[in-house]
């Protein structure tokens, strides 16, 4: 006799087979598809604490681009290079009153600024973002010592007062009537509801705060950031691993799901899904002590760029190579002298044998892609003779035997001093050989790094020549640059950038119209005029700008190089994944560039 007993044990012995056979299956099949949900990607090295304000958000370019894959920036460049206002709904401008100047009693000049912050956005876990946040990232601004990125706007802040009835509206008051975008730019906001409490016990002790803080004591919190991505497991050694998409986060693009940080010793094709997708970000190349090791790396692994099927990406950047040249110095102080060696610069030699083409040929601090270029700037073509007939007008004689000029019995020394990176030793090399050939006796001095910057650069502690790089932001003040009050001394505490000790009456008097013009048209005028003197004085010799280099697989298909002070992880649709033909122009959010 068969029991039912016994039947239904048996069938149900055969269910249970047949779904773990097919999950199993299913499990199978899963991982020999396409991973179309997780994003790798490659960066340089780089230590970040995620908060807003720490150090290493000023200098280094890995740990800007993760800040800006996790924190909005307040306002921003779109892809144009024109200013939006990525928080809220209206970028402040003076012609529609949202920006206004205002004068004082006291005749003082100060700025109001209305914003009204969008509902849209909101912190990782679901708070609004509100005109709290930003008072609260102010009071805590207030109390940092050290240099951090949205000091100017933060420190020129005289009062910020927020609507009773709606804490979306807030208005403005800054002490003066500078215009300040490019500082703004850089305005990161810090939690409210989740930090206020520590930094209340830390009692406006900042030090003891950023001890405290949730960004270094629970940095996978969702609360803490407002970006594209959270943090959703972090690595001890390298402080980040792996991050997954901000459920609250505005965009409705079709975002990759998760994104793996990788280190470049992390990449090989042994370990790598074939069907993963992969960038290989520009910070990699960005690196520029690490230059050579960074075409070694991409060289030892063609293999996985072609096995990923990874396209070259350029992009400009505004990273900008000169020779500072030091005006205290008697013979530099002399404008032929400037031009001489300018003139004795092979830019053609620099870019095409030292580089191999990726670099683009300086006239102006400023790259071509900027609004406010002139191209009406004076052009110094590599001409040796030409040179040598300045140095002859100039009065300095060739000594044919030691083939070295003299004036009055002083001969013609140039001092170079910089640091220890190796194309610069390259490059130092050539402009040795250029100059000794018209008749210099020229010297070098490499330093280390610490030295270097903090001392030889920020004290003007070098005789002659000097090489570096730095970076003008789209829209920046000049002031600290080229103004004659922003040569380093004691009474400035050293923070100004006019290492060359340049002064020009034109220049100061145009960058102090340009400290409060804020129509565009006029701005480019003066902007030009600056440009314009600069070539023709040459406190500093221009050489180069590098491109930005990156590596995207096909399924990363929009992914852009900002050409301004950016990193590509501020424009969000670099991370969107192509799985479809279908158009989503109706699913945009409401900034196609974000």
């Amino acid at each position: 006799m068969i029991s039912f007993k016994n039947i239904f044990r048996n069938s149900t012995a055969i269910f249970s087979f047949f779904t773990i056979y097919l999950c199993l299956y299913s499990q199978l099949l899963a991982s020999a598809q396409k991973d179309e949900t997780t994003l790798n990607i490659v960066i340089g090295r780089c230590e970040t604490t995620r908060h807003p304000f720490a150090k290493k958000n000023l200098s280094n370019s890995a740990a800007s681009f993760f800040l800006h894959l996790h924190s909005l920036p307040l306002f921003t460049l779109n892809e144009k290079n024109q200013w939006a206002c990525l928080l809220c709904r209206k970028f402040p401008q003076i012609q529609d009153r949202s920006l206004e100047k205002i004068t004082g009693k006291n005749k003082s000049k100060f700025l109001k600024m209305h914003l009204e912050l969008d509902p849209s956005y909101k912190w990782g876990d679901g708070e609004n973002i509100t005109g709290k946040d930003l008072v609260f990232t102010w009071e805590i601004s207030k109390n940092i010592t050290h240099n951090f990125i949205g000091k100017s706007f933060f420190r020129n802040i005289d009062q910020i007062i927020l609507d009773p009835k709606n804490a979306r509206n807030l208005t403005i008051f800054f002490k003066s009537e500078k215009y300040f975008y490019a500082d703004w730019g850089e305005i990161h906001l810090i939690p409210q509801h989740l930090e206020q409490e520590i930094w209340t016990k830390a009692k406006k002790d900042f030090k003891k705060y950023m001890q405290d803080s949730l960004y270094l004591n629970n940095p996978s919190h969702p609360g803490l950031y407002s970006g594209a991505y959270l943090y959703s497991e972090i690595s001890k050694k390298y402080g980040f691993l792996s991050m997954k998409q901000n459920p609250y986060y505005f965009s409705k693009f079709h975002l990759f799901k998760r994104l793996k940080i990788l280190m470049p010793e992390q990449v090989s094709t042994k370990h790598m899904n074939n069907n993963q997708s992969l960038i290989i970000s520009e910070t990699l190349h960005e690196n520029e002590h690490d230059l050579n090791k960074v075409k070694s790396w991409i060289y030892r692994n063609k293999d996985l760029i072609k096995q990923f099927n990874l396209r070259e990406i350029w992009g400009d950047s505004i990273v900008f190579e000169h020779i500072a040249l030091n005006h205290r110095n008697p013979i530099l102080k002399d404008k032929r002298i400037r031009k001489a060696l300018a003139y004795a610069v092979d830019k053609n030699f620099i870019i095409d044998g030292m580089y191999q083409d990726e670099l683009l040929p300086a006239a102006s601090f400023l790259h071509p892609t900027n609004p406010n270029f002139s191209p009406l700037v004076t052009m110094y073509d590599f001409n040796l003779e030409k040179s040598r007939k300045i140095l002859d007008s100039a009065e300095w004689i060739l000594d044919e035997n030691t083939q070295i000029r003299y004036k009055s019995g002083i001969p013609l020394n140039l001092n170079i001093t910089t640091n220890k990176i190796s194309h610069r030793k390259i490059l130092v090399k050539n402009l040795i050989k250029n100059w000794q050939a018209i008749g210099f006796r020229v010297s070098v001095k490499f330093q280390g790094d610490p030295d270097f910057f903090q001392k030889t650069l920020t004290k003007i502690k070098f005789s002659g020549a000097t090489l570096f790089s730095w970076k003008i932001p789209t829209d920046a003040s000049l002031y600290s640059i080229f103004h004659s009050k922003s040569i380093p001394n004691i009474y400035n505490h050293y923070e100004g950038q006019n290492i060359s000790a340049w002064i020009n009456g034109k220049i100061d008097q145009s960058i102090s119209k340009l400290e409060t013009e804020f129509q565009q048209e006029k701005r480019k005028r003066l902007y030009s005029q600056i440009q314009k003197i600069y070539s023709d004085e040459l406190p500093s010799i221009p050489l180069f700008f590098r491109f930005k280099k990156a590596y995207a697989s096909p399924l990363v298909h929009h992914y852009k190089i900002p050409s301004n002070q950016f990193p590509s992880s501020l424009l969000t649709k670099n991370f969107e994944r192509i799985f479809d033909n279908i158009s989503r122009k109706k699913e945009r959010s409401k900034s196609e560039f974000f």
